[in-house]
């Protein structure tokens, strides 16, 4: 099954955060995180959420992230996420 994008005719972003829907370009839908968290925890959830996406499932997906007194690098994120057709992830993600 293609993605909606694909049968739109537009090209299909890899990075799958990009895939739904953001352009990674506002500042204010960016977080930093190590390497870890976001290239291996984070993409393994984004995928998830993809795969929901591509069954033609609309969903609503929140990410908050935690910080600890005045540090610009937040300690954890908190994901949630709910589909149109059962898919359903809520997930606490460190950033050690």
């Amino acid at each position: 099954m293609d993605s909606p994008a694909a049968q739109a005719g537009r090209p299909v972003p890899l990075d799958p955060a990009k895939m739904l829907g953001g352009d990674g370009s506002n500042p204010g839908n960016i977080v930093p995180m190590y390497r870890r968290a976001n290239r291996v925890v984070m993409r393994s959830y984004e995928y998830q959420i993809r795969t929901a996406v591509l069954q033609c499932q609309v969903v609503l997906y929140t990410v908050r992230a935690h910080y600890s007194g005045h540090d610009t690098i937040p300690t954890s994120v908190s994901l949630f996420a709910v589909g149109t057709m059962g898919f359903s992830l809520v997930r606490d993600v460190d950033n050690p």
